[in-house]
């Protein structure tokens, strides 16, 4: 299942991501870098929601 993988690809990458904020929040890293990084989760879920949607769209489907 295609979507199904999608989705757990874009998962795993928020996840990297959102640990790697998490790091930088604990290491008191520059303001500028912590955004940059918060701005990539914030895409990373987005996308997580939109496979998800598709994924449950294709199960509807069936």
């Amino acid at each position: 299942m295609d979507a199904k993988k999608a989705r757990r690809n874009a998962k795993s990458s928020l996840t990297r991501r959102s640990n790697n904020l998490y790091s930088m929040i604990e290491n008191n890293r520059p303001v500028e870098k912590i955004t940059e990084a918060l701005e990539l989760v914030e895409i990373d879920y987005k996308t997580v929601v939109e496979k998800h949607e598709a994924l449950v769209e294709k199960v509807d489907d069936e």
